[in-house]
């Protein structure tokens, strides 16, 4: 991919800054297959990638009459907020944090923060219902397993996403990156896991399960936190988004005997 020489700002309270051309900070290899697509519709792809027709597939409907969220337990979160960290858009929009400071730790084992990316609607449903979008932050554990959150967003939940407009967008299928810049703004990571888990308490927040990517090659073996809380997006950060990512939402698939009972 090429890098460009400007920078436009989509997002409100955003700034336009000059892309970092050390090479040093060039974009790390995304989890995503290359060569496909949502145009045929994703029921097309376990014919180049077998895993996606896989028994534990994401994403999934959850029913509230049944499926029960995790509380949050002591130690989960180590979350920073970072001012060093690269964008790129080869499938959708792609953040990738370069510190990995940021981790989470359940079943004794830690999963460093690696990317989030976005999905235009939903893919995870609750109730049968899709949201506007949905964040998809990604961590790994040193043996490469993978752990996802889950964050749904809506524009009838009012106001807008403080992480979304901690930083600029870059226009269409161009790999901007980002890094220890005066004139950089600093993604706002924070915000995000504040609004969705409520810290010294043991509240249930999200909905664990076993899953996986909900793109190529659709690996299983993954664990999967989708928050139950739904939080703001506005009208124009949604439009913004949308115009980068096109719709690409996978579409629920079977539970094939999976259960949410919730973990304590």
């Amino acid at each position: 991919m090429t890098k460009g020489r400007i920078v436009i700002s989509l997002f409100p309270n955003c700034r336009a800054t000059k892309p970092v051309t050390d090479s040093r900070y060039d974009v790390i290899s995304s989890i995503f297959a290359g060569g496909y697509n949502y145009d045929g519709g994703p029921e097309s792809w376990n014919v180049n990638y077998p895993n996606c027709r896989g028994n534990k597939q994401s994403p999934i409907n959850f029913n509230t009459n049944t499926d029960r969220p995790s509380p949050l337990t002591s130690g989960f979160f180590r979350i920073y907020n970072t001012d060093n960290f690269t964008v790129s858009n080869s499938h959708g929009i792609e953040f990738t944090d370069l510190l990995r400071r940021s981790a989470i730790t359940f079943d004794f084992v830690t999963y460093d923060f690696q990317q989030v990316h976005f999905h235009i609607p939903s893919e995870h449903r609750i109730d049968g219902k899709h949201y506007d979008a949905e964040a998809h932050f990604v961590f790994k554990d040193r043996n490469n397993n993978l752990s996802v959150i889950g964050v749904l967003y809506s524009v009838n939940a009012g106001g807008f996403s403080k992480f979304l407009s901690s930083f600029p967008y870059p226009p269409k299928d161009i790999t901007w990156t980002f890094g220890r810049l005066p004139d950089v703004m600093t993604a706002d990571l924070l915000s995000v896991i504040f609004s969705i888990a409520e810290f010294g308490t043991t509240s249930p927040w999200a909905y664990r399960y076993y899953g996986s990517l909900t793109t190529p090659p659709c690996n299983e073996g993954v664990t999967w936190w989708v928050a139950t809380k739904i939080l703001p997006i506005s009208v124009d950060q949604l439009i913004s988004i949308r115009a980068l990512t096109g719709y690409n939402s996978r579409p629920t698939q079977p539970r094939n005997g999976r259960t949410v009972p919730g973990y304590y």
